[in-house]
């Protein structure tokens, strides 16, 4: 995986001038981006597929489910699980209604 050390390196800044540009450009510090980026993709996998949740966290480069399932909350408020089920339970009420 890529460090902080790495990017500000590739990009030939030192850390702090790295962070600063990045917060500057993306409006968040580069461990804030990541998070977002990692919950973001977490969401869309689990709406999308049936992947359990090992498999998410180990696509978005949490290899723990427990600490995934942790973060998860932490960062949306509601369990990975959770977020799951209501995302099938709208779906399929606005299915329902259609059909009605």
């Amino acid at each position: 995986p890529l460090t902080l050390q790495d990017l500000a390196a590739a990009c030939a800044l030192s850390e702090t001038h790295f962070r600063r540009l990045f917060r500057q450009y993306f409006g968040s510090s580069p461990q804030q981006f990541l998070i977002r980026l990692r919950l973001e993709q977490a969401a869309r996998m689990l709406i999308s597929s049936r992947e359990t949740l090992a498999a998410v966290a180990e696509a978005v480069g949490i290899g723990d489910e427990y600490y995934f399932s942790h973060f998860f909350k932490r960062e949306s408020g509601v369990s990975p699980r959770e977020f799951r089920q209501q995302v099938f339970e709208a779906t399929a009420d606005q299915s329902s209604r259609r059909d009605s």
